[in-house]
């Protein structure tokens, strides 16, 4: 009588190695399981002795799983005067193992409505900032650690176990429809993007800087034109009337006669550009408003269409549309409000940044840059959490 080949296919040469990242039995594990004890009661085997050992070796396993795996499969294959008969099948073994996977539920170590998560939910609600740095204001609020993870609580969020606004969430939307590629080339007015000097190219020190603008509502003038350091991520935001060359003119003629024309040069050293026509007065922005034939700044441009040249401006565009969306009248926002809002990205933690803040990276690699910087707006917006946090009890 022919022997019936119930093993793996070169068991009894080829052992498999023990598995080093442990997971649960598939079903094909469970029925090669079912082939070696049908191969055990089979009474013209003459291989190696089949235990529950060298079962586990076969399989990768523990001969102890081995063991808990028959008893979960066992089924009764038939009743007589000796009692009942049990055997091991994969199939009831796959199927109890299943049913047991969905009756399993993920405890969660807050429930809904803990104090805890009401109030990092009152933080990122009321200041519109990511989970990231919510989780540094709450410590430093309140002087201890937060009891779960970052990563728990983006799962309590995907659960909707917090009642986090969407709107406070900065990339909680759909991804839009890609748009047809623009065609054609715009004349480019200044040095190219490939002459920039080896330190803005590297972000090899502060001050060298991106900037675009951001245009409000439909039917307005007024829009936000943005500059943001490449090395140390800070940010500068300032309101100006229209997207016209002029007006760019004298913002930056503006900033000069604020910080002075010494601190001018220390704190803006290059700034690369698109192509926009609000950036077409070229002499006019390079030069000093304060000081005859002085350049203040040098200016590059990135490539027509190329805004991937300019990542950091963009990325720093998107934090500015989490405050103001798309549909924004920039004329109707109070200076007070819009250096809050800008504030905000540069007082919070960035990953980036090691787990600092662009401020404080900024206060740590150059504190006289600092100093400048605070003339120009900058200032903590976190301090003053505890006016409504002191009411979540």
């Amino acid at each position: 009588m022919e022997q019936k080949d119930y093993t793996i296919e070169n068991c009894e040469t080829q052992r498999i190695a023990p598995k080093k990242f442990y997971q649960h039995l598939t079903e094909t594990d469970r029925k090669n399981l079912e082939r070696f004890l049908r191969l055990k009661q089979d009474k013209n085997y003459k291989g190696p002795k089949i235990t529950y050992e060298y079962i586990g070796q076969q399989l990768g396993i523990h001969k102890s799983t081995v063991s808990r795996e028959i008893k979960r499969g066992l089924w009764n294959t038939k009743t007589d005067a000796s009692g009942r008969h049990y055997e091991y099948r994969s199939d009831v073994g796959q199927r109890v193992a299943k049913e047991r996977s969905n009756r399993k539920r993920q405890r969660t170590k807050l429930k809904k409505g803990h104090i805890a998560l009401e109030r990092l939910t009152e933080i990122i609600n009321r200041e519109k900032t990511s989970p990231y740095n919510a989780f540094d204001l709450y410590e430093q609020h309140y002087g201890e650690k937060f009891p779960i993870s970052l990563k728990t609580f983006y799962k309590y969020l995907r659960r909707r176990m917090v009642n986090v606004k969407p709107s406070a969430l900065r990339r909680f939307s759909f991804a839009k429809p890609k748009k047809a590629p623009k065609v054609g080339k715009r004349i480019q007015k200044g040095d190219n993007i490939a002459m920039r000097p080896q330190e803005a190219e590297m972000r090899l020190e502060i001050g060298h800087w991106e900037g675009d603008t951001i245009i409000g509502k439909r039917g307005t003038k007024a829009c936000s034109l943005t500059l943001v350091d490449r090395c140390g991520r800070i940010v500068l935001g300032f309101k100006i009337p229209d997207r016209s060359a002029e007006s760019v003119k004298r913002t930056f003629d503006g900033i000069e006669k604020k910080i002075g024309s010494s601190n001018f040069v220390k704190l803006f050293r290059t700034l690369t550009l698109d192509n926009g026509s609000e950036f077409s007065d070229v002499s006019g922005i390079e030069k000093s408003a304060l000081e005859e034939e002085a350049q203040r700044i040098k200016l590059y441009f990135a490539n027509a269409y190329h805004s991937w040249e300019r990542g950091t401006n963009e990325n720093a565009n998107g934090w500015i549309r989490y405050y103001f969306p798309k549909g924004t009248d920039f004329s109707s926002i109070s200076e007070k409000r819009f250096q809050k809002e800008i504030n905000k990205i540069n007082f919070s933690k960035r990953r980036i940044l090691g787990g600092i803040s662009a401020a404080e990276f900024c206060k740590r690699n150059n504190p006289e840059l600092f100093q400048i910087l605070e003339l120009l707006g900058f200032s903590n917006p976190f301090l003053n959490m505890g006016s409504y946090l002191d009411k979540i009890a």
